[in-house]
Formats: C-alpha cells, sequence, structure tokens
C-alpha cells in the first residue's frame, strides 16, 4: 500500500464515510475508489484534486510529500550568520 492509499483511506475514516459516498461526491465509480486506497491504481491530478478539496487537505498532504527537514549544523557560524540562515529557512 502506497503512502498516498494510506492517507486517502485514513482520511475517509476519520470523516466517518463510506467508498460509495466519497465515489458519490467527486462523481467517480465505487471501483476507483476502492483501487485508489488498495494502491493498485492512481487517480488523475483532476480526481486528486477533487479529493483533496473533498477532504480539506492539500496535494501534497494527501500524497504524503511532507516539508522535508534537513539539519543544519550552525555550531561553527556566528550569532549574526544564525539569525540570517534563521530567516532564509522560514521563508520556506
Amino acid at each position: 500500500m502506497s503512502r498516498f492509499s494510506e492517507n486517502l483511506k485514513s482520511l475517509r475514516l476519520k470523516k466517518n464515510i463510506n467508498q460509495a459516498q466519497v465515489a458519490e461526491h467527486i462523481s467517480t465509480s465505487l471501483t476507483q475508489i476502492r483501487r485508489w486506497e488498495s494502491g493498485q491504481t492512481s487517480p488523475s491530478i483532476d480526481n486528486a484534486a477533487l479529493l483533496a478539496k473533498f477532504y480539506k487537505v492539500s496535494l501534497d498532504e494527501l500524497y504524503g510529500l511532507d516539508k522535508a527537514t534537513a539539519a543544519i549544523d550552525v555550531s561553527t557560524l556566528s550569532k549574526k550568520q544564525i539569525a540570517a540562515v534563521k530567516m532564509i529557512v522560514e521563508c520556506f
């Protein structure tokens, strides 16, 4: 099962609805919802956007594309340089 399919199923269960209700809401078949949730297939970008809108999440969140976290070693930087790095990181 892919991260996308796990997220899709989890979002549906949190909403306490069944697959048929999702299918009806986004105008697709129950079979498609089942395939997406089982990881057999993936939706088109249009259907993914409908799903994200329905569940009130971003496409990144739906696909499990969390913001990357990286460690930055600032031990050799001055306070001024550390402040500059923080400002740059906050922009993202």
